[in-house]
Formats: structure tokens, C-alpha cells, sequence
């Protein structure tokens, strides 16, 4: 799978106490297999989210935001 993060744009500056919104939109497969997803903050245990959009509001500070997709075959 291709994974792509259409929101935010990469390097965006938010307010603090600013609802961020992320989207998978255009994240696809080439076989058309059905996709997990999984939101990261890196340096940080656990996942944001496990949906293909979602919202948080984050603390003050510097967040790396990685997105892993399977399509479940490695």
C-alpha cells in the first residue's frame, strides 16, 4: 500500500489548544485490499489512532506524526 498524509501539510504550525485534524485521504492499495492504519507520535508508546482521519488537540511542543498502513500481507 501507498500511504499518504493529506492533512496537516508536512512542517505546519498550530496554536496551543488547536484541534488537529489528520487524514489518509488518498492512501490506497494497488490490489484493493482492505487497509489498517496506525497514527504515531514518534518517541512516543502507543498509537494516536487507528482510523484513516481523526482530530487530537497536543500539548506545547515539537510532534513527529507517522502513519503506518498493512494491507495485512507483510
Amino acid at each position: 500500500p501507498t500511504a499518504v498524509i493529506a492533512s496537516p501539510v508536512e512542517y505546519s504550525e498550530f496554536d496551543y489548544g488547536t484541534e488537529i485534524e489528520f487524514s489518509a485521504e488518498g492512501t490506497f492499495d494497488p490490489d484493493e485490499d482492505d487497509l489498517t492504519f496506525q497514527w504515531r507520535e514518534m518517541g512516543v508508546e502507543g498509537d494516536l489512532s487507528d482510523q484513516k482521519d481523526f482530530a487530537i488537540v497536543f500539548g506545547t511542543g515539537f510532534h513527529i506524526i507517522e502513519l503506518v498502513v498493512s494491507d495485512g500481507r507483510g
